[in-house]
């Protein structure tokens, strides 16, 4: 790895089971933007995609890309080749070569389906992660066919196990 100044991210864009991503290829500059399966862009992502498609090499997928002078890297890897100066020496004590959050643009063109989000034991557990999931958004625009935007965040009353 050459030493420059200037790191550049390449559109991270993530495979779902929904679609969308108009918008995002709107803002990449794309000459026929479309919704499709890959509605999200994961920024600056040390965090892997677990999408398990049938013949499908996505060992990488989720972890940004990132251009340093002419050279190609996984974000991960970068960190690994300077991590006290890339993350820092105390967020390396803590949490190791992770950026310790997944930051995304997310552009769906459906109404998203009900999601659990794992507690920290879950994750260590069964997705072998130091990390849980909580979630906070920030709306930067809506569709225009989208008369009355809206977000259900949590459940009112929250069901035992049995019922969910």
């Amino acid at each position: 790895m050459k030493n420059v100044d200037i790191i550049k991210l390449y559109p991270n864009r993530v495979w779902r089971s929904y679609l969308g991503g108009r918008e995002l290829d709107k803002m990449e500059g794309k000459k026929k933007p479309a919704d499709t399966h890959y509605p999200e862009d994961w920024i600056a992502s040390t965090t892997l995609a677990r999408n398990n498609r049938p013949g499908v090499d996505d060992k990488f997928e989720g972890i940004s890309n990132v251009i340093s002078g002419a050279d190609l890297f996984l974000l991960t890897d970068l960190f690994k080749a300077g991590p006290d100066f890339m993350l820092g020496k105390k967020h390396v004590a803590k949490y190791g070569l992770n950026t310790g959050f997944l930051l995304k643009f997310l552009d769906s063109a459906v109404r998203l389906q009900v999601q659990c989000h794992p507690t920290k034991e879950f994750a260590r557990k069964h997705l072998k992660s130091d990390f849980g999931k909580t979630e906070g958004y920030y709306i930067l625009d809506i569709r225009e066919d989208v008369k009355e935007p809206y977000i259900f965040a949590g459940f009112q009353k929250p069901p035992d196990k049995k019922r969910f």
